[in-house]
């Protein structure tokens, strides 16, 4: 199958080539030529209809930090500041709003097709193509990554991608050769690391040093919020080893009450690019978190352009991955991940950072449009399912996982406002769900969670209350609301953000702008 799409290009190649008036010619999943208006069409292309966008063509926006199975959730009320990771995970309300909800949802065999069909949708409606953190595991078997409408960072599915490594807690020095040697294997390590503001968070980045002055640092390592970093000293660990940041500054605002020192990496060599985290605690897509970022930004003066935003949504992360020979920028031979967004009017970079959810004219995920207008979409994908994003009618198509029931959106969503709305009563049930469960079902494989091993000094941090915490009686099993899929969708949501204690009070004003 041949597709031309036509629109203002923006290729984010090694030039920035932006081209006016262009057509980029996708032959199957790849794209065959990118072409000024002044270029011939080429022979095999003549009778092929081209799709008049209306917009701008951005390379597929690639996320690389979300933990997906979460974001049926909305914002979380965070209580207080933390300084580290294990603080808030420790939280009996954070457990009871956000921990407990999923993992309970998510051993019911009827509602595990529901959340993964919600969460892709949610980076569909973002703009996104590839996002980080959706997992399914069962008994007897090694981890699957979920294989549905959109690509997965740790198995992309397409041959000359190799998939990421991801771990979640921090590196304990006792295991620094056992992550030394993994590192050594892989070609990208998506790592937790020293999320948070106190010293006990900077301790898991200085458990990268073994006591022979060795760091278990490259070029494969990407580490994840690194909001504990110091200075350049720190930072240019980093960077002399060609190591990466991947930035959650909302997510980093909402908990910490302060973010990376993402300047000061980039300065000292390290690539920089953005993942939105997760709805409890973060943006609820990728284009939200690029606004998010660019206000940082320009408050704090940190640097970036908007050119650089869009260069940390596309062609870095595919670096970082060591993906962009097939990803990240539109050029001749690169598999055809695109992002269009509405019009084309006005500098091209600030077109997407300020473009919203109904902006999004067209998401294509290996040369198949999986999500757009429905102008659009009736055409490309015709049978996809319509769905509304404000005041604007859209149209999703979804893949069939051989391993899930297939449904719907409508199903999904339904489904799942359903079973939050009975969280006590199926909570209470979920003994009997997972005993009842047959032995080779899937499950949704949960990465965030409280009891994950950390190098904490026993002495800081107290025997005595960390058993204190665990031994605490929960609080009482609540309903909980189910996310809606777009900040369009949801009144509420500047209403919680307004609400967050820990937003410095500047940069929650120009957030509140958005609105």
């Amino acid at each position: 199958m041949k597709r031309i799409l036509s629109g203002t290009v923006v290729t984010m190649n090694a030039a920035f080539d932006v081209i006016a008036r262009g057509r980029v010619c996708i032959a199957e999943n790849k794209i065959e030529h990118v072409l000024k208006p002044s270029d011939p069409l080429p022979d095999d292309y003549k009778l092929v209809a081209a799709t008049d966008t209306g917009g701008t063509i951005y390379p597929g926006m690639i996320e690389l930090h979300n933990h997906l199975s979460y974001d049926i959730l909305t914002l979380w009320t965070v209580p207080k500041k933390y300084g580290a990771r294990e603080q808030w995970q420790s939280d009996p309300d954070y457990k009871r709003r956000v921990s407990l909800p999923p993992n309970t949802l998510g051993q019911d065999p009827n509602l595990l097709p529901a959340i993964t069909r919600y969460v892709e949708a949610k980076c569909l409606f973002g703009g996104v193509t590839t996002s980080q953190g959706i997992g399914l595991s069962k008994a007897g078997s090694i981890k699957k990554y979920y294989e549905g409408a959109i690509r997965i960072v740790e198995v992309p599915r397409a041959a000359g991608l190799k998939g990421a490594n991801t771990s979640v807690p921090d590196v304990a020095a006792s295991s620094w050769t056992k992550f030394d040697e993994e590192l050594k294997k892989a070609s990208c390590m998506l790592l937790h690391l020293a999320e948070g503001t106190s010293d006990a968070a900077r301790k898991h980045f200085l458990s990268l040093k073994n006591d022979k002055g060795e760091w278990a640092v490259s070029d494969a390592l990407a580490g994840i919020h690194c909001t504990a970093l110091r200075g350049a000293a720190d930072f240019d660990v980093l960077g002399k080893a060609g190591a990466s940041v991947v930035w959650s500054p909302l997510s980093n605002l909402l908990l910490y009450g302060d973010t990376t020192q993402v300047d000061v990496a980039r300065s000292s060599g390290c690539k920089v690019s953005l993942g939105s985290d997760w709805s409890p605690s973060g943006s609820k897509n990728l284009l939200a978190e690029l606004k998010v970022a660019h206000i940082v930004s320009q408050v704090r003066n940190l640097g970036f352009s908007d050119k650089d935003l869009v260069a940390a949504v596309t062609i870095v992360p595919a670096r970082i991955l060591k993906w962009d020979a097939l990803l990240g920028s539109i050029e001749v031979g690169k598999l055809a991940d695109l992002t269009v967004v509405s019009g084309t009017a006005g500098d091209p970079y600030s077109k997407l950072r300020q473009a919203k959810e109904g902006d999004i004219a067209l998401v294509v995920i290996d040369g198949a449009p999986k999500y757009g207008r429905s102008s659009l979409m009736k055409t490309l994908a015709p049978g996809a399912e319509t769905v509304h994003v404000g005041s604007h009618v859209h149209m999703a198509a979804f893949d069939k996982d051989p391993d899930l029931s297939f449904v719907t959106l409508a199903q999904a969503t339904a489904a799942l406002a359903d079973g939050l709305e009975r969280l006590p009563d199926l909570v209470a049930k979920k003994p009997m769900m997972m005993a009842a469960r047959a032995p080779q079902s899937w499950a949704l494989d949960f990465d965030e969670q409280e009891d994950e091993p950390f190098d904490l000094d026993p002495n800081q941090w107290g025997d005595m209350h960390r058993t204190m915490l665990m031994a605490a009686a929960p609080l009482p099993t609540v309903p909980v609301e189910l996310d809606p899929l777009t900040i369009a969708g949801d009144p509420k949501y500047f209403d919680r953000i307004k609400a967050a204690i820990n937003i410095p009070a500047d940069i929650k004003a120009e957030i509140a702008k958005l609105v």
